[in-house]
């Protein structure tokens, strides 16, 4: 909430995504820790990162506003 700025209900939100998105993977990867588990990891955080800076981008145009 500190780095991007959204409200506590909002950054409740986008955790609960977060945490559900990775109960599935892990599901589908039958909870195993495997090589190709690290690229998946590679690519999530990649998209979680952009992500958050489309919620910091929209945070600070609406505050600016």
């Amino acid at each position: 909430m500190e780095k991007i700025g959204p409200s506590r209900e909002d950054a409740y939100l986008i955790f609960a995504h977060n945490v559900q998105g990775n109960l599935a993977v892990n599901r589908l990867f039958g909870w195993k820790r495997e090589t190709e588990f690290a690229h998946v990891q590679e690519l999530l955080g990649a998209y979680s990162e952009g992500g958050l800076q489309a919620v910091s981008s929209r945070h600070d145009s609406h505050s600016s506003s």
